[in-house]
């Protein structure tokens, strides 16, 4: 009981492992899920600050457009040039302020040939400062019209557009430069709502504009972390975590081109990470609650997966164990088996070795029965056979002292020549006797040879029945071992599977985003792999069970042949010993013709034995060794008779003993054996 309770069963091993592998792929699923969907949500994060970077960006481009083609009309429809040739400061505020106020720009600027400001709409009393510096500037004095985005000296950074102002002959006499400042709340504002990102606008490295609110107030002329200041001013981007004002975010920075292609400021866009990990947070509990879900339900399709595997391998060793004991009766329909897969096989194997074990035991039962029967009666024959050569031995006492008495007639020659006939005439006739019952004892003799090797034949068609068996349970075996090939095969492509599932994991996170769905039926895969796998070996266990119970069958059958063969052996070593005793019965049979031949002589001759009395005695020698010769032969008869009855005796004993040996299995349901179930 200790040793049992010790031992695990299929059940705890199947269940514990089964549900032992559903615990832990769920939690490698929801490991792998929550880390997926981490690095998916950060590159998302990252993905829309680089969505909301390029807005402004194209937001920015298109009020440099803006910029252009405003400057273009109050340049050339506001008829300006002789007031620009003039310096008339009034006159160009006078006719430009009532076109600027209806236009989006931030300031517009009047300059003469030089350079030098003649008015400026945003600020009238300020004039007479050159800005022949400004690319803008430099360009439409050129003679080109030029938008850049460049630093300026009362507006840190803007969009500004210089167009040339011409006289009547085409020379440049002057230039409007009008712009959009950088510095707006509506451009920022307008970004952040349509990308739901913070956005900021950088002068160098000093914050200009942002939507990044501290204390109520918008976080602008601070500085942007010296090490990405330099990396981006310098024409390089920079993407990723990095801290402002102390907050964490998911980040992305470009550089501003100025007029020389050179960054004169930076675009930002960035997601704090407090939205990324409240997503993240909510994503994780629904996960939590989709993966404890699947883990009942996993765990109960296992559960009922495991009792009906279980079930059908229970009722197969009960079967088993009760064929350890000797007890075979089982039909296919008694296991609890109903699945078309390895157990089911293996059942109608099962099965087929019972129906054909039962039907050789019962032949042999039967076959043993008839031999051990043939046995007795063999043993009855010698018996007859002794008793008669008993008589053959009086009959051959009696033939001696009628010898002796013709001995004592020869040496009383004188008693008459009739006394001798009589003699004779009484030795023919009890050799007569004693010929027909050597011919007796032959027949009877022949009898017991035949039905010795009739029970020969009957104990090799046995012995041929086992070795059937014996073939049949090999080519069970041989069947195990091909299912077990089959094993091993399922289990190399398990393992194949589960490393092109790997593969195909690994290839599907490089793809990213796109590679999401592939992933997921790459894990399948890999699951079902895996499961593959140990389903393997749990069939390789049972194979292993079954080759056991056909070793212990083959001994058993190995047994029996043995046992039939010693008895073909005795059975043939009987018969040997018959045949030897009726070549002595042959003799004997002769020696007594002959002596009746003789018998017949004397009597033939009476009136020659008185002139051949040394004939006569001479003859009655020969007589007398001829008898002693019948004596002799009688006695290896009686020898040989008591020979085959002892090795009848141990032919029916062993027979017996193969029907104790069989009798030990049943073959029949009414003997009350009936698999679990």
């Amino acid at each position: 009981m200790k040793e049992k309770s010790r031992r695990m069963t299929l059940m705890m091993k199947l269940g514990g492992g089964t549900a032992l592998l559903v615990v832990l792929v769920t939690v490698l699923c929801v490991g792998a899920a929550v880390m997926i969907f981490t690095g998916f949500l950060e590159n998302d994060a990252r993905q829309k600050a680089e969505l909301a970077v390029d807005g402004l960006e194209n937001i920015l481009t298109s009020k440099k457009d803006e910029t252009r083609a405003v400057t273009l009309f109050l340049a050339r429809y506001g008829s300006i040039a002789g007031d620009v040739v003039s310096g008339d400061t009034a006159a160009l505020i006078e006719k430009l302020t009532p076109m600027w106020k209806e236009t989006d720009l931030d300031f517009v600027t009047v300059l003469d040939a030089r350079g030098n400001v003649l008015a400026r709409l945003h600020e009238p009393d300020k004039k007479g400062d050159s800005l022949a510096n400004q690319a803008n500037v430099r360009g439409a004095l050129a003679g080109q019209v030029t938008t850049v985005v460049e630093p300026g000296t009362q507006i840190p950074l803007s969009a500004r557009t210089g167009v040339p102002v011409k006289d009547a002959s085409g020379k440049v006499v002057g230039v409007v430069s009008a712009g959009l400042s950088f510095s707006r709340e509506a451009f920022v504002d307008q970004v952040k709502k349509l990308f739901n990102a913070e956005v900021t606008i950088f002068a160098g490295d000093t914050r200009l504009m942002t939507t990044i609110i501290q204390d109520g107030k918008r976080v602008v002329g601070t500085k942007l972390d010296p090490a990405v200041a330099a990396k981006v001013l310098g024409g390089q981007r920079f993407e990723g975590r990095a801290d402002i004002l102390g907050i964490p975010y998911v980040t992305a920075y470009h550089p501003l081109p100025g007029p020389d292609g050179k960054p004169v400021g930076i675009y930002f866009s960035g997601i704090p990470m407090n939205v990324l990990e409240e997503t993240w947070n909510s994503v994780v509990r629904t996960v939590a609650l989709l993966a404890a879900a699947v883990l009942v339900v996993g765990l109960l399709f296992q559960g009922w997966l495991v009792r009906k595997i279980v079930k059908g391998v229970r009722s197969m060793v009960h079967y088993m164990k009760e064929a350890e004991e000797g007890r075979l009766c089982a039909a296919r329909e008694d296991f609890d088996v109903r699945s078309r897969d390895e157990v089911g096989d293996m059942a109608d194997a099962l099965a087929s070795m019972t129906s054909k074990l039962c039907a050789i035991i019962s032949e042999l039962r039967e076959d043993a029965l008839v031999s051990a029967q043939k046995a007795q009666s063999l043993a009855a024959l010698s018996e007859e056979t002794l008793a008669s050569m008993e008589e053959v031995g009086g009959e051959v006492d009696r033939v001696t002292v009628l010898s002796e008495g013709s001995a004592a007639a020869l040496e009383e020659t004188g008693a008459g020549v009739h006394e001798v006939a009589e003699s004779a005439s009484s030795a023919a006739r009890a050799s007569e006797e004693g010929a027909e019952a050597a011919a007796a004892t032959r027949e009877t003799s022949e009898k017991a040879v035949k039905e010795v090797e009739h029970s020969i034949r009957l104990i090799r068609d046995g012995g041929q029945k086992v070795q059937e068996t014996a073939r049949e349970m090999q080519e069970v075996a041989k069947a195990v071992d091909s299912i077990s090939g089959f094993v091993a095969t399922i289990t190399s492509i398990a393992d194949q599977t589960n490393l092109l599932a790997l593969n195909a994991a690994i290839e599907a996170a490089r793809a990213g985003e796109h590679g999401r769905g592939f992933a997921v039926v790459a894990d399948e895969v890999r699951k079902l792999a895996e499961q593959s796998g140990h389903a393997a070996q749990e069939v390789q266990k049972l194979i292993s069970a079954l080759e056991n119970g056909a070793e212990r069958s083959l001994s058993v059958t190995g047994e029996a042949k043995s046992i039939m063969e010693n008895t073909v052996k005795s059975a043939e070593g009987a018969l040997q010993e018959l045949n030897r005793a009726m070549a002595q019965i042959a003799k004997s049979t002769d020696a007594m013709q002959g002596i009746a031949a003789v018998a017949q002589e004397q009597a033939a001759s009476a009136e020659e034995m008185t002139a051949g009395v040394e004939q006569v005695s001479r003859s009655t020698g020969e007589v007398m060794e001829a008898i002693r010769q019948i004596k002799t032969a009688s006695g290896e008869t009686v020898d040989a008779s008591r020979n085959l009855a002892v090795e009848a005796q141990a032919l029916a004993e062993n027979a017996e003993k193969i029907d104790r040996l069989l009798s030990g299995f049943v073959v029949s349901k009414e003997a009350g054996l009936l698999p679990a179930k």
